[in-house]
Order: structure tokens, then C-alpha cells, then sequence
């Protein structure tokens, strides 16, 4: 994990806990920014600070290191994931990318003279998801008194998770994959667009269970399109929705009898309700849960609402 960091940085982050380390942002001549145990910190040569003087200064060395070796030493490899603003290093880590945008007509064809970095890192959590296997598959009561349910797939709810971003959708959305598989035996298929939920590379990933198929880097019309009719899914698991043309798809999907499960980029209700693309999924109630995190924080649930839009946990 990792490895394609500059040395120096890849030996200062040897002296922090990278469990909790969930992003670094690199900025030339900037100190370079880490959040790490859910907040923005400096880092140092021995570990964090919130002085910046004591931080590490990213250099535009750093930056072109990074970008090379993420890319295995071919830009040209990664040129379409560059042309939607990141590329993918080989266990997962989605690198950001901000710099000059180069177009032909109105088509992005390259970014150029890159000045900054926002590398994700990817994160097995086990129990991530455990909050909304409580509220969304348990009846009424504490984890250990309520009834388990989703042993059969009628049982199995569609869900749409949201947050802002930095929150921990895609570490939850890993866990919730992981345990759905132990529900029954049932056949998962995931759409990973960026390799970030399941960090896969040379057949190795992140612990995700049994019973799940992985279509990565794939557009999720195709990822679905396809999916659906190659590998007879029960469940499909989406990364974030970003289009009405995805918005379509899963409506589709939702009409064979799959189940869905998605994240989305929002922070309430009024977000959700106001965005044209989501409009056709919310008028046929694609989603028996919208499940909200806090902000500011990773993981914790703020509110869920049910597919009528009804507050079933948590304060507006």
C-alpha cells in the first residue's frame, strides 16, 4: 500500500498509525496534509503536527514520482482514468488530480503540469457497516436482542448511502458487501468504477466474503448492462452514483428483481430531493433506505429515512 509515495514520505508515514491514515493531500512547495484518526493534521518526518512549520514540504519531484509509479512508469495506461481526473494505483488508492486541463472540442483529453494530489486510501474496517445492518436488517432492538433478517432475498432492502465526501461511504459500502455475503448464499455483483472498493492486484484484494463477483473499471451502464445478463446477479453493489444515465440503469436493474446498493454525494434529505437526476428513482421508490452519515466524521450515521421519505432514525 502505498508504495508509489516518494521515499520520504513513504518513510514518514511508517511513523504513524496508516490504519487511521485515510488521505494525503500533496500541493507543490505546500506542507503536505494528512487526515488521519477523522481530521486534517500536518505531516512530519516523525509522525504529525499541527504546526506547519514542522511539516514536510511537497516538492514537484514528489508529485511527478507519484504520478509515474501509480501509473506503473505508462501514462499512456491510464490515460482514460486521467481524462475523468485520477488514476488508480494497484491497491486501490485513488489519486486525485488537479493541474491544467488540456481539451479537444469539448472532450477532456489530459491534465498537465499537475500541482496537486489527493491520494484516497483505501480501508477494511471490519463491523463498518454494522450500524445499518442494525437499523435496516434487524427489527426493533439492540443488535444482540433483535431478529435477523435477510435470509431470504425479498428480505434484503435497497439502499442508498450518503455523505459528503471523506466520510467512510466506500469502507462501509466494502463491509456491507462482506456481510451480506454471510446472510445466505447469495450471488453479489459489485461495480467498482476506480478499484476502490475491493483495492484488487494480482488477484489479491480486500477481505470482501463469498459469493461476490467484481466488474472494475467499467462504466456502471456497462458494469450493469452486462453484469446483469452475464452473471444472473441477487444483489448489485454500485459505487457512487454521478449521472442520470446511471440513474437509469439502476432504475432497469430494479425492474429485473435485483437488489441495489449505492452511495451518493449528498448530506440530507432536501439534497436528495432536489437533484433532478435522482428524480426518477425517488417518484418509484427504488430505495427502501436513505441512509445519511454526519459530516466531520467517519462512519457514524446521522439519519435514515425510508422510501416514503420518513424519518426512521436519528434528528432531522
Amino acid at each position: 500500500m502505498l508504495d508509489f509515495l516518494p521515499m520520504s514520505l513513504y518513510t514518514a508515514i511508517q511513523n504513524i498509525n496508516t490504519n487511521l491514515l485515510y488521505e494525503m493531500r500533496l500541493r507543490v512547495n505546500q506542507p503536505v496534509v494528512i487526515s488521519y484518526a477523522g481530521r486534517y493534521i500536518y505531516l512530519t518526518n516523525t509522525g504529525t503536527s499541527l504546526n506547519a512549520n514542522m511539516a514536510i514540504v511537497a516538492t514537484l519531484q514528489d508529485i511527478e514520482e507519484c504520478i509515474y509509479k501509480a501509473s506503473d512508469y505508462s501514462i499512456y495506461a491510464v490515460t482514460e482514468q486521467i481524462q475523468q481526473g485520477f488514476i488508480t494505483a494497484k491497491f486501490g488508492e485513488r489519486i486525485g488530480l488537479a493541474g491544467a486541463y488540456v481539451y479537444e472540442g469539448k472532450q477532456l483529453q489530459n491534465i498537465r503540469e499537475i500541482t496537486s494530489l489527493n491520494i484516497r486510501v483505501p480501508h477494511a474496517v471490519v463491523g463498518a457497516a454494522d450500524g445499518i445492518m442494525q437499523a435496516c436488517l434487524y427489527t426493533q432492538g439492540n443488535r444482540g436482542e433483535g431478529e435477523k433478517k435477510g435470509n431470504n432475498l425479498e428480505e434484503i432492502p435497497n439502499i442508498l448511502l450518503c455523505s459528503s465526501a471523506g466520510c467512510g461511504k466506500t469502507t462501509i459500502l466494502r463491509d456491507l458487501a462482506k456481510q451480506l455475503s454471510t446472510l445466505g448464499i447469495f450471488n453479489i455483483l459489485l461495480s467498482d468504477e476506480r478499484n476502490e472498493i475491493t483495492a484488487i492486484h494480482c488477484g489479491q484484494a480486500l477481505e470482501l466474503g463469498c459469493g461476490i463477483d467484481v466488474i472494475r473499471y467499467a462504466k456502471k451502464e456497462d458494469a450493469l448492462q452486462l453484469g446483469l445478463r452475464a452473471m444472473r446477479p441477487d444483489i448489485i453493489i454500485t459505487d457512487e452514483i454521478v449521472t442520470r444515465e446511471e440513474v437509469a440503469t439502476l432504475l432497469q436493474t430494479y425492474y429485473s428483481g435485483v437488489k441495489i446498493i449505492s452511495t451518493l454525494h449528498a448530506t440530507s434529505m432536501d439534497d436528495l430531493q432536489n437533484m433532478p437526476m435522482l428524480m426518477p428513482a425517488l417518484q418509484d421508490k427504488l430505495f427502501d433506505y436513505y441512509v445519511f452519515l454526519k459530516s466531520g466524521s467517519i462512519g457514524q450515521i446521522a439519519t435514515i429515512y425510508d422510501k416514503n421519505f420518513q424519518l426512521v432514525q436519528g434528528v432531522r
